[in-house]
């Protein structure tokens, strides 16, 4: 189920109340949205959109401890001094969490903090309602809290062990794995979406590297990867394929598209500013980090493809923009294997 099947089967099993789902309810429905999260950051925007939606005409935000770390033990004056605040004031609280305050009183407002059953102190969950009627009742949302908790928990865990620790992008195999999920739903489906996937790889890597130090050359590829990411939709696919070369699929419409997607990539990468980092290591130059990009596309109604298949193609259309037209090598720009033959 998706978010929006949540959100309705939520809506179908409270008949009008949210005060009518059990906590059974609550929890299957809370679990499996953190198991179709892909991270913390997407499992806590699917809580906050999936309670907001629930909780009639309500405001729900999730902070998150910054280091999510806190023994409970150790913060254990901090959580009691927490547990006997049942109201406290909207200006005090709302603010933090980027909720305008409200003139309707103190009594609409609620929280509990987070603690997982490992007794780690996650965050807090904050519920805003515009009348003391609609407020979800104080056991509800310490049951929620415990819950999301709990799930977050995993989450991190799963997080950690899956992402490329320089990058911040999929492992490698992880994210391969989830682009054949991916490929197989748009094969089966039939739909007119397509899978665009490009291939990047950073020109002049290891100048950079030689040139600066290997700190500085870790610092490119990092700013690199997640300038790239911020240019995709949350739900796209991101991974380290080796070395300085990164991998991205997303879903598109048409051919167009993607190439837009891809253009939008390399304008990310171009972009990043490197002065202050090399600041600090007293050098006065400047240093501009540009990539090489191959693109391809499947459609559900092409014949079907592997992921290895895709990735060869897109790493075919990347060469050919590393080496240009009439071998004059150009990089910086974007290639499909659609038109990679034009390049030699």
């Amino acid at each position: 189920m998706g978010l929006q099947e949540h959100i309705e089967y939520a809506r179908e099993r409270a008949n009008g109340s949210f005060s009518n789902l059990r906590e059974r309810d609550l929890y299957t429905l809370l679990t499996g949205l953190y198991e179709m999260a892909d991270g913390v950051s997407t499992a806590i925007a699917r809580y906050e959109s999936f309670l907001s939606a629930i909780i009639p005409g309500s405001q729900v935000r999730i902070e998150l401890e910054k280091s999510a770390k806190n023994d409970y033990k150790k913060d254990k004056k901090r959580v009691c001094e927490l547990e006997r605040e049942q109201l406290l004031p909207l200006e005090k609280l709302f603010t933090p969490v980027g909720l305008a305050p409200q003139q309707t009183g103190e009594s609409s407002y609620r929280h509990e903090t987070m603690v997982s059953a490992g007794g780690k102190v996650m965050g807090e969950l904050h519920v805003y309602t515009p009348t003391t009627q609609a407020n979800p009742s104080r056991d509800t949302i310490r049951f929620m809290a415990k819950v999301i908790a709990d799930n977050l928990t995993i989450v991190r865990k799963i997080d950690e062990l899956s992402h490329d620790d320089l990058t911040g992008l999929l492992r490698r195999e992880i994210g391969m794995e989830r682009i054949k999920i991916l490929l197989e739903t748009c094969a089966v489906t039939k739909t007119d979406n397509g899978i665009g996937i490009l291939l990047a790889d950073l020109d002049h890597f290891k100048l950079a590297n030689d040139k600066y130090g290997h700190d500085f050359g870790d610092y490119v590829l990092t700013n690199s990867a997640q300038a790239m990411r911020k240019s995709l939709r949350e739900e796209d696919i991101g991974l380290r394929y080796g070395g300085e070369e990164l991998v991205f699929a997303f879903i598109l419409k048409n051919q167009n598209e993607a190439m837009l997607v891809a253009q939008r990539c390399l304008k990310a990468v171009r972009e990043v500013d490197y002065a202050s980092r090399l600041a600090e290591k007293g050098i006065d130059t400047k240093h501009q980090q540009t990539a090489s990009i191959g693109l391809t596309t499947y459609f559900g109604n092409d014949k079907k493809k592997e992921v290895a298949a895709l990735i060869e193609e897109a790493d075919l259309a990347m060469y050919a923009a590393k080496q240009g037209r009439f071998g004059v090598s150009d990089r910086d720009q974007v290639v499909s294997y659609d038109t990679r033959n034009q390049w030699k």
